[in-house]
């Protein structure tokens, strides 16, 4: 899964269409963070 999300940030789906924020930003750390929805947090709730 992290593999997959880091393709579409770097690469894209297609041929550029990375992710906007990496044109603008620099990694500092190896971190990877996760913020769920409401909508999310509410579905697991249950």
């Amino acid at each position: 899964m992290i593999e997959r999300m880091i393709q579409r940030m770097f690469v894209g789906e297609r041929e550029g269409s990375h992710d906007r924020l990496l044109d603008v930003s620099t990694a500092a750390t190896g971190t990877v963070l996760f913020a769920p929805t409401g909508k999310f947090l509410e579905s697991v709730a249950g």
